[in-house]
């Protein structure tokens, strides 16, 4: 059984939230309606913001097109003449190579040869990187995701497809 200190304090926590309970819920209930419809109707100000129509680079299109055309020789190679499935995850480390994805990525955290690799952000006070530096990775990204939306069930990609 409970102990009487044990009891007491329930008590006090019970009394507490009838006396102080109601106010607390009086002054919330508005204040979270004030920022909820604030957030509702403004417009935050986010960097990210400054979309580009251009994703992906003409040089990086010609790169994935080599890719895929080497992929495709190397499949015919083997004797599979009408099939033109290769494994995604070996299509993705030859589009890594190609676009020599994994070094800009070693040199975004270990090269710290310049300092304006990181800008600062006069609205929220954030420091985040340079687009410059992302660019080549963010396109990799896209055409990664766009060979994996054509990958099937058993992760094989349609090479004829991209």
């Amino acid at each position: 059984m409970d102990e009487f200190s044990e009891k007491f304090r329930r008590f006090q926590t019970i009394m507490k939230f009838i006396f102080v309970g109601w106010f607390v819920l009086l002054v919330a209930v508005p204040i979270d309606a004030y920022v909820f419809f604030r957030n509702l109707y403004t417009k935050p100000h986010d960097a990210d913001d400054e979309v580009k129509v251009d994703l992906i680079s003409t040089d990086a299109l010609e790169v994935f097109e080599i890719t895929c055309e080497e992929t495709l020789k190397e499949i015919r190679k083997t004797g599979k003449k009408h099939n033109s499935k290769f494994p995604f995850v070996d299509f993705n480390k030859k589009l890594q190579d190609k676009l020599n994805v994994i070094d800009k990525i070693r040199s975004l955290i270990y090269d710290n040869f310049d300092d304006s690799k990181f800008l600062r952000d006069e609205h929220t006070g954030k420091t985040r990187i340079h687009p410059k530096y992302l660019n080549s990775i963010k396109e990799y990204n896209e055409l990664k995701s766009l060979v994996c939306h054509c990958a099937d069930k058993s992760e094989m990609v349609d090479i004829l497809l991209l």
